[in-house]
């Protein structure tokens, strides 16, 4: 069995509202907790989960309240043009589907947010799998990977598809988990160029189905 496991939010999903879920972190933080934070710590946050906030008391109850926030944002956005899929997430979805993968999808996104985006963006039917954050390891911890392979036989190759180092990290810290290679495929906005190590690069999904064309993947 040849296995995708892909990330949602800026790989799956294109959201052009620039700090969209960072400004939801600031107001929270800011009117729940008097803690300032700047736009780079919201992003940091969004994306890992920092100690800090356990270390400070504050992470259960921010959560909570996040999880509680994000589902309207996520509906309005994708009502006003500013989520979309992202282009090609589709396409490559389907070639995946078409070559028998077994697709999984691998978010730090919360369940009740990740749904809409799923459902609204005509994404979900893609999917063999689902494992959301949901206040467990996230990523890169191996353990939001390892959950979809559970029960799996014969997995004859593992691809991991991600924008950002949480998810080169959990690909690669996934392959020492199961004892099996994982390849990683970074997908750049044009920001940064391979500054995650990850074993091939892309600026659009297309490519992603030129690496599977050309059996890289």
């Amino acid at each position: 069995m040849k296995v995708a496991l892909v990330d949602m939010d800026y790989t799956l999903v294109d959201i052009a509202q620039p700090d969209l879920f960072e400004n939801i972190v600031m107001q929270i933080l800011s009117k729940t907790f008097g803690r300032q934070v700047s736009k780079e710590q919201a992003h940091e946050i969004v994306r890992g989960d920092p100690a800090w906030l356990a270390e400070e008391g504050m992470r259960d109850e921010f959560w909570a309240k996040f999880d509680l926030e994000t589902p309207g944002l996520r509906l309005r956005a994708i009502q006003a043009g500013t989520m979309r899929a992202m282009p090609g997430a589709h396409r490559l979805l389907s070639e995946l589907e078409s070559r028998g993968y077994y697709i999984a999808l691998v978010t730090n996104a919360p369940e009740a947010s990740a749904k809409v985006a799923l459902d609204y963006l005509w994404l979900r039917n893609y999917l063999d799998a689902v494992s959301f954050s949901n206040n467990t390891p996230i990523k890169p911890h191996p353990e939001m990977a390892q959950r979809v392979l559970r029960g799996l036989r014969n997995i004859e190759s593992v691809f991991f598809l991600g924008d950002s180092g949480y998810d080169i990290s959990c690909g690669k810290n996934l392959s020492k988990a199961i004892g099996l290679p994982v390849t990683t495929v970074y997908f750049d906005h044009g920001r940064k160029g391979n500054v995650h190590g990850a074993d091939f690069v892309i600026t659009k999904l297309d490519e992603v189905i030129e690496l599977l064309q050309t059996g890289k993947i």
